[in-house]
């Protein structure tokens, strides 16, 4: 666990130095770009990021965990990769036939203000989504071989950069907004050639079309394995982007409404950082403890992780919605809802946060099926809340309808996990940690605001580190943080 405890600090890191190039793109397209342009990217790769898990077929999953089923000497692996990378291209290929002749009715289907958007970069999605499809599968693969920090580093870090250059070559008059939104997908090239690099010093990672190495019965079973994958992975995505999807069509407002829901969103998934680092991290020894039946390490590495990411989870709800004032004087005019929505989300997140790796604990396991019918039923509910609420309450609608379907998925997904594994993810160190952070948040709700939101920011963000760390310290509620801070302690260093 000391090893997963260090990726998850190392690839937190990185993944932070992206959520803040994340958020200066964010503040400069909200700044340089009006609403509706702007909207209309969010939009865009909104709508990449879901189909991906279309074409995908589940096979980043089978990249992830089934693959461990292959060592590195095993000649069936290099087909396996080839068959995970092969699947999208197929699929993105045919579904583009049915894209291309049903353009009219799809276009017609936004807001009539929003539709030449829509005509204008139609050609591209499915090469976007193809990219992003490609991109996600490598850095599943790396995950896998425990690159996790050198896999997020070149979508986190390196892609934004790019993307920061070419606003900055936007706003200078060197690229048009149409030469902007098709540089935006080709981008993505960068990230694929340097993450392939990676992958190919791995030990074991190649290409090989000897497709007979691997059995049918081991065929059957991937096949399963993946479809049921894919059913989740698309039902989960639905419920992380199928607001801002909604909002387009169904707000009065069009694709100006996302921008300003896109904003709230970025924010809350700085809020998810740590989580998806610990979530990543912990993958490969859950995986292989309950493949080898050892319920005990099970529950201890599910245990333990829950306590790292309640730690992080309620230390990133008291950064954020405590400087929210500050995030609101710093945007641009027109952005105001921002705070509200931000609030009303991050509740959502932090229930789906605090319940631990129950998404994770379930989709290695041979209860894996629940996951998907759980969340094909929650998407018909987040679905049927945005359909009633964005037309009556706009951004709002949206946010509350998501909230409320992730509070009902995780508490269905605690309920199950209980009852099926005996696993739940609340120690008696869970009230010590949820103790510091009501203190913390006392704290710095009652001191004024300070001169200007910079140094606002400072001075509220350093008080609610201090108070809440000096909290755990004494507490002592995480083994793992324990050990942390004593290795930086002794080594005088980070690592």
């Amino acid at each position: 666990m000391g090893i997963v405890f260090r990726q998850s600090v190392k690839s937190s890191i990185v993944i932070f130095a992206g959520a803040l190039l994340g958020a200066l793109i964010i503040y400069l397209q909200q700044l340089y770009f009006p609403k509706q342009e702007f909207g209309f990217i969010r939009n865009f790769t909104n709508q990449a990021v879901v189909m991906s898990q279309v074409t995908m077929l589940g096979m980043n999953i089978v990249m992830a965990i089934y693959i461990h089923k292959y060592p590195a000497g095993d000649a069936r692996k290099p087909v396996l990769i080839t068959l995970s990378l092969i699947i999208p291209i197929v699929i993105t290929g045919f579904l583009s036939l049915f894209y291309f002749l049903l353009k009219p009715q799809i276009i017609h289907f936004f807001k009539p203000v929003d539709q030449p958007f829509i005509d204008r970069f139609y050609l591209w999605l499915p090469l976007f989504t193809l990219l992003w499809s490609v991109l996600l599968l490598l850095e599943h693969y790396l995950n896998s071989q425990l690159k996790i920090a050198l896999s997020v580093m070149m979508r986190e870090v390196v892609l934004r950069l790019f993307n920061i250059a070419m606003i900055i070559l936007y706003v200078a008059s060197y690229f048009s907004y149409t030469q902007f939104v098709i540089g935006s997908v080709l981008i993505y090239l960068v990230p694929i050639i340097f993450l392939w690099v990676i992958c190919k010093k791995t030990e074991g990672f190649g290409l090989s079309f000897q497709w007979n190495l691997i059995s049918k019965k081991e065929y059957k079973d991937i096949i399963h394995f993946a479809w049921y994958h894919t059913l989740m992975g698309i039902s989960l995505n639905l419920l992380g982007y199928l607001d801002a999807l909604m909002l387009a069509p169904l707000d009065k407002s069009g694709m100006s409404s996302v921008a300003e829901y896109s904003i709230a969103v970025f924010i809350i998934t700085i809020m998810q950082i740590p989580y998806r680092s610990m979530a990543t991290a912990t993958l490969p020894d859950l995986t292989k403890s309950y493949e080898a039946n050892d319920m005990i390490k099970v529950n201890e590495y599910f245990k333990r992780a829950a306590i790292n990411v309640l730690i992080v989870a309620l230390g990133m709800w008291l950064l954020i919605v405590m400087n929210m004032h500050n995030a609101v004087l710093i945007l641009h005019k027109g952005y105001d809802s921002v705070t509200n929505l931000v609030i009303i989300l991050s509740i959502g997140k932090l229930v789906d946060m605090a319940t631990g790796l129950n998404n994770e604990m379930i989709s290695v396991s041979k209860h894996y099926k629940f996951n998907f019918y759980i969340s094909l039923i929650l998407v018909g509910m987040i679905f049927l809340f945005n359909r009633i609420l964005i037309p009556v309450y706009g951004v709002y609608g949206a946010a509350f309808g998501t909230t409320l379907a992730l509070v009902i998925f995780n508490i269905s997904k605690l309920i199950f996990l209980w009852k099926k594994m005996r696993l739940q993810p609340f120690t008696k160190s869970s009230v010590w940690v949820l103790a510091a952070g009501v203190v913390t948040g006392i704290f710095s709700y009652l001191v004024p605001f300070m001169i200007n939101p910079i140094i606002d920011v400072i001075i509220r963000s350093t008080m609610i580190v201090v108070i809440f760390g000096f909290l755990l310290v004494i507490s002592k509620p995480s083994e793992d943080l324990n050990h942390f801070l004593d290795s930086v302690k002794k080594n005088k260093r980070l690592f």
